[in-house]
């Protein structure tokens, strides 16, 4: 299982590998249209650098949404396993006390 990981890994870095050598010509991005009244930053960088940045910004967006998507459901299972908690506290504190009001009862008899 370890090997088909370590090949799973190795064939994915080879692809990314691929992948930046084949987009590394520099490109031009600039955060702002040239028309603003404010400086604009221009940065000449490569292409797989944008795209990676990118796809980073998007997995992290939708981690976030998923995240706060989830909330509800997280807070309802908390809710259920204190209330399964106190439940099984319950039953452990009524099991004693049974055991407890039998050995009263038949401490009486003797």
């Amino acid at each position: 299982m370890r090997s088909v990981k370590n090949l799973m890994i190795f064939v994915l870095v080879l692809g990314c590998a691929v992948f930046f050598s084949i987009n590394s010509k520099v490109v031009e991005v600039q955060i702002l249209p040239r028309e603003f009244p404010i400086g604009t930053v221009v940065l000449h960088i490569p292409l797989f650098v944008v795209m990676l940045g990118f796809s980073v910004f998007g997995f992290f967006v939708g981690s976030f949404s998923e995240y706060f998507r989830s909330f509800r459901y997280r807070r309802a299972m908390r809710q259920k396993l204190a209330e399964v908690k106190s439940l099984n506290s319950e039953i452990k504190y009524l099991k004693n006390k049974t055991t407890t009001e039998t050995e009263e009862i038949l401490n009486l008899l003797k």
